[in-house]
């Protein structure tokens, strides 16, 4: 784990022309070739990783090097990766395989290209917080309220469509997270987790 952290932190931003700033070679564990840090967690470093031998990019979860040492950190990493593996959903990343290169356990999942679930969820709190004044004064709600008032702009009419947009996807993107728990539920597994930082 310290070898790919700290040949990870080595890389160097792409370029316009998407080349690496530098000719350095990406640091390698096993068949993967690793690109950039992707984020960290509880359980373990998640880097984009091209795996070289199908030439596909996968997000290659790394046991860190503290917790490699701790025998109940290790099979509850592999535990998960086995249980996560058991899962099919088209709501539930996949995980392509497990393994352990030189001391460092792994786990390979499908690289969902895409913005956190948490990123999301602020821009569509943001997006309503804004639509909201012109919703209120549409509806006389708003610092107008009684005074006559003129009719309602196709802005005002946008306006409450759009919150009403926002409403509609952040219910979407909830149903989609809770029938993937269904599934997960189903099959004996159960998330103890449950937060947009993890969706």
């Amino acid at each position: 784990m310290d070898l790919v952290d700290d040949a990870a932190q080595g890389l160097r931003p792409a370029t316009d022309d998407g080349a690496a700033a530098d000719e350095a070679p990406a640091p390698v564990l096993g068949e993967f070739r690793i690109i950039r840090e992707i984020g960290r967690g509880g359980m373990g470093v998640v880097y984009e990783a091209e795996q070289r031998p199908l030439g596909r990019r996968v997000a290659l979860k790394v046991l860190p090097s503290a917790a490699s040492t701790d025998p109940r950190r290790r099979q509850r990493f592999q535990l998960e990766a086995q249980a996560a593996a058991r899962l099919h959903h088209e709501h539930i990343v996949p995980v392509f395989g497990i393994g352990i290169v030189r001391g460092t356990h792994y786990d390979a999942m499908q690289l969902i290209e895409g913005r956190p679930l948490t990123q999301v969820v602020r821009e569509l709190a943001a997006a309503d917080r804004a639509a909201a004044p012109a919703d209120a004064e549409a509806d006389g709600s708003g610092p107008a309220a009684g005074r006559a008032q003129p009719p309602k702009s196709k802005s005002q009419g946008h306006s409450h469509s759009s919150s009403r947009a926002h409403a509609r996807e952040t219910v979407r993107l909830g149903l989609q997270a809770a029938e993937a728990l269904e599934h997960a539920h189903a099959m004996g597994v159960v998330h103890r987790d449950v937060k947009p930082a993890n969706s």
